[in-house]
């Protein structure tokens, strides 16, 4: 089952790769950073779910890692933005980052290519179906 279930964990690789990273160069720029978080999502929940996979976790807690970690590297990377807008601020300089909830979100909504099949299986699992 494990063996499966990362099996599964590379098609999502691949599905990211070819579907979220080949359009990015075409996009204005706002529109082709909430991709790039997206993106990022993908990859930070993709590594997420492989990890707790590896470590033993069932497919929902797995499923559920991807999210939450791709939700809080989110956040983080907003808030060290607005800290680095802060400091610019304070030394009388132009704020050299744009800084949006929404980016967080596009994070999280990322993983959620990775997550979703996860949580799923591990539902059908708990019901007995999977």
């Amino acid at each position: 089952m494990k063996q499966a279930i990362l099996n599964v964990l590379a098609i999502v690789a691949l599905f990211i790769l070819q579907v979220f990273e080949a359009p990015t160069r075409a996009l204005a720029n706002a529109d082709r950073d909430k991709l790039q978080h997206h993106i990022a999502g993908a990859w930070i929940g993709l590594v997420g779910a492989l990890v707790a996979i590896v470590l033993g976790a069932s497919p929902l807690i797995a499923g559920i890692a991807a999210l939450t970690l791709a939700l809080g590297a989110g956040y983080v990377k907003e808030w060290l933005d607005y800290q680095e807008n802060k400091a610019a601020r304070e030394l009388g300089l132009v704020e050299p980052r744009h800084v949006e909830k929404a980016d967080a979100m596009a994070t999280w909504a990322g993983a959620t290519p990775v997550a979703a099949p996860l949580i799923l299986l591990g539902l059908l699992m708990q019901a007995g179906l999977g």
